[in-house]
């Protein structure tokens, strides 16, 4: 759990110690989550293609907090600090899916899709279809929370957050990186602030202890 922390708007000694009770269809996990908030498929597209992704990424880390005393491996936190990496830098690679086999179940199962939706988000980023992957990313984390009400205010207030900071753009509908303080409600970020954000995240990688940060000079995953 050291390779990324729990941001501060996502309570999570209240929401990890919950009773788990939620269902989980192992042949279509899909079917338990129900249909995406239109509203939030509209308020995305307005977004640029990172902040779309970061979205996804936050999305995927509540699932991951609220399940947090549910499994021991680093796994998760390594991938959900990879796909910052890429987000923020197009010389990073996108980590590859994990083994579908090796995350099964109500716990892990969940965590497994949070994580496939930020590449699905990413992957219809070129068919200009990313808000309805990261539509379901939200999905997940209502569906493994039992108190929904706090996951809906930080919903309502990032999402008017990213529209802001965050406009699309038709002529660079990728945009500027989005550093992870972004997702925090609480934080007003000028272009300053955002530019040191994103680098001092960049700056405390580590490919030597996460295998899924991969970096290659001069590469553009946006292409």
């Amino acid at each position: 759990m050291d390779i990324i922390s729990c941001p501060d708007y996502i309570p999570l000694n209240v929401i990890s110690e919950k009773k788990l009770s939620h269902k989980w269809d192992a042949w279509d996990p899909y079917e338990t989550l129900g249909d995406r908030n239109e509203e939030t498929m509209e308020q995305l597209s307005r977004v640029s293609n990172r902040a779309i992704i970061a979205y996804a990424i936050a999305c995927s880390e509540w699932v991951i907090f609220r399940l947090s005393k549910q499994f021991e491996t680093s796994v998760p936190y390594k991938f959900i600090q990879a796909c910052w990496a890429f987000e923020m830098e197009k010389s990073y690679r996108a980590p590859p899916p994990l083994k579908e086999k090796d995350w099964e179940g109500p716990i892990f199962g969940a965590i497994d899709l949070a994580l496939v939706t930020i590449l699905n988000t990413y992957y219809v980023t070129e068919e200009e279809a990313a808000e309805t992957e990261a539509a379901i990313g939200e999905l997940i984390a209502l569906h493994v929370l039992e108190d929904k009400a706090q996951f809906i205010s930080w919903r309502e207030k990032v999402l008017d957050k990213l529209i802001y900071y965050f406009p699309r753009s038709s002529s660079d509908p990728w945009g500027e990186a989005v550093p992870r303080e972004a997702l925090d409600p609480k934080l007003t970020l000028d272009l300053e602030q955002r530019d040191m954000a994103v680098s001092r995240f960049l700056s405390s990688l580590d490919v030597k202890l996460n295998n899924f940060l991969k970096f290659i000079p001069g590469g553009d995953n946006t292409q």
